[in-house]
């Protein structure tokens, strides 16, 4: 079963704990990666998003981040998975 989608607008809303739940599972199942960019919210659109996670092609806690190797479109491909919208 799929989740509803979250507007941007609704995301901002959302407490960090909320945040994470919801958009923590689309970036290598990662939870790290949702929380590491929870400073530069309100995200202003997808693609704002998408650079902020996608920017976290660092190791942290001892777990590499794949995702940034194989490219943006990987992760919009995941972020769609999610219903994230507009």
């Amino acid at each position: 079963m799929s989740s509803p989608p979250v507007s941007l607008s609704d995301l901002a809303k959302l407490d960090d704990a909320q945040f994470v739940a919801t958009v923590g599972g689309v970036y290598e199942n990662s939870p790290w990666v949702a929380e590491s960019v929870l400073e530069q919210a309100p995200f202003v659109s997808i693609t704002s998003l998408h650079k902020a996670m996608g920017g976290r092609g660092k190791k942290k806690e001892g777990r590499q981040d794949y995702l940034g190797a194989a490219g943006m479109d990987s992760l919009m491909s995941a972020m769609s998975a999610v219903k994230i919208g507009k």
